[in-house]
């Protein structure tokens, strides 16, 4: 085998790879991803750019005008994720959306009552959950009322 066979080789090798067919949705969003991991202002802009659609999302929600009553600091919404019965507790986990939620906190669902006994980050037993923070609720109630994933429930203090 010469050199000129070897260089020969290498040429075609380039033009099967030029004859690989991207679409151009895909290579502007390569281009975009790649110019955003090179450079942190256009990182900055995309997470502003998220936020104000997040925003925009959150005041469109008619739970929002929920959030406007005065006495809306001693309630707290939560975003179910997972529910698991175990004995006669029902353990509810996900996302405290605004609000604190603490031990003693009711709601209601399905016209049970329902009250937070337990609340755990993890393995670790904490007093309350704050509003960004992800969790798991141990409650108690009578009969098991029939919760969804990504139920928004809104615990009271009474």
């Amino acid at each position: 085998m010469s050199i000129f066979d070897f260089s020969r080789k290498k040429k075609t090798e380039a033009s099967v790879e030029e004859k690989v067919c991207i679409p151009e949705h895909q290579r502007i969003r390569e281009e975009a991803e790649r110019k955003a991991a090179l450079d942190p202002r256009i990182l900055a802009k995309q997470e502003f750019q998220r936020k104000k659609e997040l925003k925009e999302t959150l005041r469109d929600m008619p739970i929002k005008e929920a959030i406007k009553d005065p006495a809306f600091r001693q309630r707290g919404m939560f975003e179910v994720s997972g529910v698991y019965c175990v004995g006669k507790t029902l353990m509810v986990s996900g996302f405290v959306e605004s609000g604190v939620i603490k031990n003693r906190m009711k709601t209601f669902k399905g016209g049970n009552e329902m009250r937070v006994e337990e609340i755990r980050i993890g393995s670790e037993k904490v007093a309350n959950l704050k509003a960004g923070e992800e969790g798991t609720l141990f409650v108690k109630t009578k009969n098991v009322p029939n919760i969804k994933y990504s139920e928004i429930l809104l615990f009271e203090a009474k």
